[in-house]
């Protein structure tokens, strides 16, 4: 994609109003705008079923959007950082993309403990509606050694799209634990499921589906015949009392300030360049951040 490279000038970009100023509906370093919204509550059957579920087949359905923050506002967000810059991790300057995943402390608690912690492991993906865009390559995230010996997660991925995510415009698929022969062994690197075995697992705007970081899973190739861009969001958990799986380790209820936002930007930036290749621009922005 071309960009028109605007909103890549690093002095911009560092500039806390400049970022009011392109979303004003969305808020930065503003806790009391959230008074109002609530923890996510999950009865005693949902948690039941989630551990079956991430027991059995390593992934979830966590929850299915309840239109408590503004999916639309962070979405076309989103979009129109992607259109200035290709950069659309940029979205987490703003609140509300760390108060999507606080809200699910309830669920978090439940599957890593009550000390868990945020890593500093997250993205914003904009996957255009066109035969040529697509999410991650199937991957991963960390294998088996995020898992107990009782395969029990020590952490987890967090995803959740912001418009609705549909096969054609490339939504999540994956290989549940149970159907590969591979998973959790030492040969998790070779890929050996059946073809068969693979499932779509498509999903409305602001729902939240979590996985285990040894399952095998993918954002699919878009299509132009898509009638929407499939935006995203994820963040990763783990445990707090198990070795960090990466450092700074965050408090997963609090909003990072401004700058320390923008330092977990460009770190992503960095440690995911293998799958996002900066530009001149990107790496110059990285730069910039890095001497704040």
């Amino acid at each position: 994609m071309q960009h028109s490279g605007s909103a890549l000038r690093p002095r911009t970009l560092l500039d806390e109003v400049f970022w009011s100023e392109l979303a004003p509906e969305l808020h930065i370093g503003e806790p009391d705008a959230f008074q109002g919204i609530s923890t996510l509550a999950f009865t005693e059957p949902d948690l039941a079923a989630i551990h079956r579920d991430l027991k059995k087949e390593s992934y979830t359905r966590v929850h299915d959007g309840d239109g408590q923050l503004p999916v639309d506002a962070l979405a076309r967000t989103i979009a129109r950082i992607d259109g200035e810059c290709g950069l659309p991790i940029l979205g987490f300057v703003y609140d509300e993309c760390w108060v999507w995943f606080a809200r699910l402390r309830p669920f978090l608690e439940s599957v890593l403990g009550p000390g868990y912690r945020a890593m500093p492991a997250f993205w914003a993906w904009h996957v255009a509606p066109r035969d040529d865009d697509h999410g991650w390559a199937p991957h991963r995230d960390a294998g088996r050694r995020t898992l107990f010996p009782d395969g029990r997660p020590k952490s987890l991925t967090v995803w959740s799209p912001l418009t609705d995510a549909v096969p054609e415009n490339g939504c999540i698929y994956l290989v549940p634990a149970d159907r590969d022969p591979t998973y959790n062994t030492d040969e998790e690197a070779t890929w050996r499921f059946d073809l068969s075995d693979v499932r779509a697992v498509p999903a409305t705007a602001g729902t939240v589906l979590a996985w285990n970081q040894a399952i095998v899973h993918w954002g699919a190739r878009s299509s132009a015949r898509s009638r929407q861009p499939r935006i995203s969001l994820s963040l990763e958990f783990q445990r707090g009392d198990a070795e960090a799986l990466d450092t700074p380790l965050l408090d997963p209820t609090a909003l990072p300030p401004f700058e320390v936002r923008l330092k977990l930007i460009a770190k992503q930036l960095l440690q995911y360049r293998h799958k996002h290749a900066l530009s001149p621009d990107a790496e110059r922005l990285v730069s910039a951040i890095i001497e704040l």
